[in-house]
């Protein structure tokens, strides 16, 4: 984990293409919300960004028993993104068990059905944006012309890689882990199946 870090900071800092963020009209488009002149999947990868830390709050948060505790990271990964999570994997140890940090309502919360389907549906509507017309040719060319577009593919992709090291790892699921790769939608199914005791092993 801490090599990826590394690299993705190299990456981010030195090597992403594209225009620095004061100079790129995405970036403006983006924080604004005038989406009519950018690229649909340009679009749907930033707002999967926005949603991917209620994801790690819903897959770390109820088990946060460690002794470095993992409210923080996932805080701060709803501005940095994996900038801030992939710290947490390696430095919380390993064996050690403490009693969970955040409030029982807040488990039962993150634990709960409706949170599960409002996350649910809310990456669907999310989805729904692609109807309105993308092009893999205007990604690649978004990716080369905007440091923003560039560093956030690579930070879309640790995420969702992420995603499925904590099903496999910190869940112990073992079957259709592949599906972690279905961004949030997979995980938080994965989850859920495991939660109510259905076979994944």
């Amino acid at each position: 984990m801490v090599y990826i870090w590394f690299i993705f900071i190299l990456y981010a800092i030195l090597f992403a293409p594209g225009e620095e963020l004061r100079n790129d009209p995405i970036v403006q488009g983006l924080l604004t919300g005038q989406f009519k002149n950018l690229d649909a999947l340009v679009v749907t990868v930033f707002i999967f960004l926005g949603l991917f830390p209620l994801l790690f709050a819903t897959l770390l948060l109820p088990k946060d028993k460690n002794i470095v505790p993992a409210w923080p990271f996932v805080l701060g990964s709803m501005l940095l993104g994996a900038f801030s999570l992939l710290p947490y994997f390696f430095l919380k140890k390993d064996g050690n068990s403490l009693p969970v940090r955040i409030p029982s309502w807040m488990v039962t919360l993150l634990n709960s059905r409706w949170y599960s389907m409002l996350l649910f549906l809310i990456t669907i509507s999310a989805l729904t944006y692609l109807l309105n017309g993308f092009s893999f040719k205007a990604y690649w060319l978004s990716f080369k012309e905007s440091k923003l577009v560039s560093v956030m593919t690579i930070d879309f992709l640790i995420l969702t890689w992420l995603s499925y090291f904590i099903i496999k790892e910190q869940y112990g699921i073992k079957k259709y882990t592949w599906f972690s790769f279905f961004p949030i939608l997979g995980p938080l199914m994965l989850r859920w199946r495991k939660l109510n005791g259905r076979k994944l092993k």
